[in-house]
């Protein structure tokens, strides 16, 4: 955990407070919360991996498209993490792993 770091997410919180108004304003992440889109993944890894951390869509652990793929897997297998099927022939890319097509 860094010096100033009270979430502990990995980044300092006068990264977090750019300005230092002890606010929470628009395109700043919360000092006191270490994932502040909520989306299950710490700020400072969302940065380093080149992701939003205001964005939880983009989270590893998230799953936008519903089909019941979390992003993290999605990246692995190469499908797309914003469309449930991917190739378009009418089964979501979990049914397709599932049923090994």
């Amino acid at each position: 955990m860094l010096t100033g770091d009270t979430d502990g997410d990995g980044i300092s919180d006068t990264e977090e407070d750019r300005n230092a108004n002890d606010i929470v304003d628009p395109g700043e992440t919360n000092p006191f919360r270490a994932d502040t889109d909520g989306g299950g993944e710490a700020d400072g890894a969302e940065i380093r991996a080149g992701r939003d951390p205001l964005d939880p869509k983009d989270d590893l652990t998230a799953d936008p498209d519903g089909d019941g793929l979390i992003n993290a897997r999605e990246f692995f297998l190469k499908t797309d993490p914003l469309k449930a099927d991917t190739d378009g022939d009418g089964m979501t890319d979990k049914e397709e792993l599932v049923h090994g097509t």
